[in-house]
């Protein structure tokens, strides 16, 4: 049974929180001793209000529990005005401060490496406030470097399941959803050729392939199946 971990807000001081949270599951939230960090936000005076959330933002560790505070503290049109934490430039420049989190991190080491279970929703806050040319730009960089990567990468995008009989886990396919995710910051060209020369995969790929494929070609055929539907919705329809 996996046990909750503790999360620091700084090096020098650190309390048990709540279980850990992934971003791919989205399940559960993370409070500091139980009150969730907008309303000891709150508790601020609004003139130093701003700077703390940017310490938080700043030093808030693992990613995950960094990203949960920034969606506590962020206001949205779901949340009554009154529970408001910053100003909407405030809101703007806390994204932004994350965003630069993970910029940082992903040139000492890339997303899907160092946090592997949430680099797709850590790609779409950076791409959300940089751009995706520039998260573009250095995945573009790392293959180069690093073709055989591009498996690792695809595989941050598959979650697990459970078989009904067992409760054991076992690998999602990579669907159209992943694709679409996928594309939106690394040309799926790319990627296809990439997969076809290094997995020796020909024009036509099964979304089912035989139970003993390895993992990594698994993706590779699944994205290479959904690729070719997606060329094919492209197309013009044919003449009568």
């Amino acid at each position: 049974m996996l046990m909750p971990r503790p999360y620091s807000l700084s090096a020098t001081s650190a309390m048990p929180l709540g279980p850990r949270f992934s971003l791919r599951s989205h399940q559960c939230s993370h409070t500091l001793g139980n009150v969730p960090v907008s309303q000891l936000l709150r508790r601020i005076g609004a003139e130093h209000r701003q700077a703390v959330a940017e310490s938080v933002i700043h030093v808030a560790k693992p990613f995950e529990f960094g990203a949960e505070c920034l969606r506590w503290i962020c206001h949205n049109a779901e949340r009554p005005e009154e529970k408001r934490v910053l100003s909407d430039e405030g809101d703007v420049a806390i994204r932004r401060a994350f965003a630069s989190r993970i910029r940082e991190a992903n040139a000492a080491a890339p997303l899907y490496m160092a946090a592997p279970l949430d680099a797709p929703t850590l790609y779409w806050m950076w791409s959300g406030q940089f751009g995706a040319a520039e998260v573009t730009d250095a995945l573009f960089t790392r293959f180069a470097a690093f073709p055989n990567e591009v498996d690792l990468f695809l595989d941050r995008y598959v979650g697990e399941s459970w078989f009904v009989e067992t409760g054991l886990p076992v690998r999602s396919d990579f669907d159209r959803e992943n694709y679409i995710s996928v594309a939106k910051i690394v040309p799926p060209e790319f990627i296809a050729d990439n997969l076809r020369q290094r997995h020796e995969i020909g024009d036509v790929a099964e979304y089912h392939p035989d139970q003993g494929t390895p993992i990594a070609k698994r993706i590779a055929l699944q994205f290479l199946y959904i690729h070719r539907l997606a060329l094919q919705e492209r197309e013009p329809p044919a003449s009568a």
